[in-house]
């Protein structure tokens, strides 16, 4: 343990060290506040100041950020993320330090031991032990997918992380993993191991651990077993590792004799024994083997219908796996008829109104179909219905009052009284005549409609009128282009001599910025007018592929 409390410093202005939550023989860890983030809760990881004494320490609490960062998986999340790294050379003594997101929750150490340190382990019911150890393999499944072997896996460095939809598993401490051959990381900068140095917990190594360093993924597995083991019974095989001879092969007694109260299946005994086995080639290959073989288990007891929860011996520790009782098996009850009935029902009724609003839908469509078009291209001018005609009412008068005269007035004039002289009636105002239009008979709705043709502008027969500018998209029409631009304005018609001319651009937007001209006998004049010209005489807008200088020959 380390003489140093750094709680309540600064590192790099950055993060406030709040408290101890963890402490180790090489590193202490500390609950701490990002300010950066908004005073977000971290975990930082202080390399204890003595232990930098020795450079190969300094090198692997660094190498835990780069195993870190080599991982990838489905079960990534499983595994603890390393945020951030610093060194605090403020300190006194300097700090050597790694971020880490902080995980509120109990480890799998105060779980076998709710009542402190100083009470014995229980064990744990069997269905839970199982779930616990599958969610642990999910994580040596992905380290050794990355070609990473933890080396020290024990209750103290998997913690439940507490969430509202259940515990979630969570393996800490990457600090004395070994990368296997083939997963090297670049530049040869992966963990190093000193020959005579062994590494790890000795209560949950693996008998080849002793021998020096060891880079199998079994030696993790096996010690999940030794865990699954110690959930079961409450510690874990005998303590060989304490007695003399404990480099030669050994056969411990199964779970279910140690703890004859578990109500253990014997399938799940073979399982643990084969995940303790002294020899590598005897335990399970791959940690996904070791968890199938656990699922399988679950599966074949009928009582164990969904998986158990992680911490349901946390509070009540010394309660055993009992039978769940079996589900209720449906029945041909009346009840059961009437709800089947009902439900037959509800289904037949919102098929039918479905399919009557389909149809309805359909029909509204067809009556939209069969009703004319409106031309709306056309343009011819809409015909008016023709009002009817008036005859003059003058004229009518006038023919009745003619046939009342006797014929013999008609040789002389005669006089009539002014009562029975017709009066002129003046005619209403007729509405002018409209131009009768023949509409064209209606077109084939199969072929296309014929469109307006578009009127030139009155600026000339040979004047297209106003067009949008196309920019070009080729180094040849930006140099036609340019050609055609600068010899209008620029260039003399009466001798045209080859000039070369340099444009620089800028490569984001197109736009000119430097012109340069060279060749024989070229006037300031020249250049003014080029120079001035040159944003609109070459145009590289339309390029998808820009460099940033072009040269082009053209005749000025």
């Amino acid at each position: 343990m380390t003489e140093y409390d750094f709680a309540g410093r600064t590192l790099n202005q950055r993060y406030v060290l709040k408290r101890q939550i963890g402490a180790g023989s090489f590193a202490t860890v500390y609950l701490a506040d990002d300010l950066r983030m908004y005073k977000r809760k971290v975990a930082i990881k202080v390399l204890n100041p003595e232990r930098r004494l020795n450079p190969g320490n300094e090198e692997r609490f660094i190498q835990e950020v780069k195993v870190a960062a080599k991982l990838d998986g489905p079960y990534r999340d499983r595994v603890v993320r390393i945020i951030d790294q610093g060194r605090c050379d403020v300190a006194q003594p300097p700090l050597l330090y790694l971020v880490m997101e902080y995980v509120e929750g109990v480890t799998l150490q105060a779980l076998v031991r709710p009542g402190g340190s100083t009470q014995p382990r229980r064990p744990l019911p069997w269905t839970q032990a199982i779930s616990i150890i599958r969610e642990l393999l999910k994580a040596l499944a992905t380290l050794h997918g990355c070609g990473v072997v933890h080396r020290d896996i024990k209750p103290g460095n998997c913690i439940l992380e507490q969430r509202p939809d259940g515990d979630y598993l969570k393996l800490l401490d990457l600090g004395i993993v070994k990368v296997m051959p083939g997963f090297e990381m670049t530049g040869g900068d992966h963990p190093r191991t000193h020959p005579e140095f062994v590494l790890g917990t000795p209560r949950y190594m693996a008998p080849e651990q002793f021998g020096g360093p060891c880079s199998d993924p079994r030696v993790d597995l096996y010690a999940a077993g030794i865990m699954l083991y110690e959930f079961l019974t409450g510690d874990v095989p005998s303590r060989w590792f304490e007695q003399k001879g404990a480099a030669h092969p050994y056969e411990p007694l199964p779970p279910s004799q140690i703890n004859p109260l578990g109500a253990i299946p014997p399938t799940l005994d073979a399982i643990v024994l084969r995940a303790i086995a002294f020899e590598p080639a005897k335990r399970f290959p791959t940690a996904v083997a070791f968890a199938e073989a656990l699922s399988a288990v679950l599966l074949a007891t009928s009582s164990v219908r969904d998986d158990p929860p992680l911490r349901e011996a946390a509070v009540t520790s010394t309660q055993v796996a009992t039978p769940r009782p079996a589900a209720p098996v449906a029945t041909d009850e009346p009840g059961d008829r009437v709800g089947s009935m009902l439900r037959w029902w509800t289904i037949a009724t919102t098929t039918l109104t479905a399919m009557v609003f389909v149809v309805a839908f359909a029909s509204l469509l067809r009556q939209a179909e069969s009703r004319p078009a409106l031309d709306l291209e056309s343009d011819e001018a809409p015909v008016l219905a023709e009002a009817p005609r008036r005859r003059p009412v003058v004229a009518a008068v006038t023919a009745e009052v003619a046939a009342e005269v006797p014929a013999e007035s008609a040789a002389g004039p005669a006089e009539l009284p002014a009562s029975s002289l017709p009066v002129p009636v003046e005619p209403p105002a007729l509405p002018p005549p409209v131009a009768e239009t023949k509409r064209p008979p209606p077109a084939d709705p199969g072929l296309p409609r014929p469109r307006k043709p578009r009127v030139p502008a009155s600026g000339g027969p040979d004047d297209p009128g106003e067009l949008m500018p196309v920019r070009p998209t080729t180094i040849a029409a930006i140099k036609s282009l340019a050609e055609r631009e600068l010899a209008r304005h620029c260039g003399d018609p009466s001798s045209r001599r080859p000039v070369t001319v340099v444009v620089g651009i800028d490569v984001a937007t197109g736009k000119v910025r430097r012109v340069e001209l060279s060749g024989e006998k070229i006037s300031e004049t020249l250049r003014a007018c080029v120079a001035g010209r040159a944003s609109k005489a070459f145009q590289f807008a339309g390029l998808r592929e820009r460099e940033s200088e072009y040269r082009f020959a053209i005749k000025l």
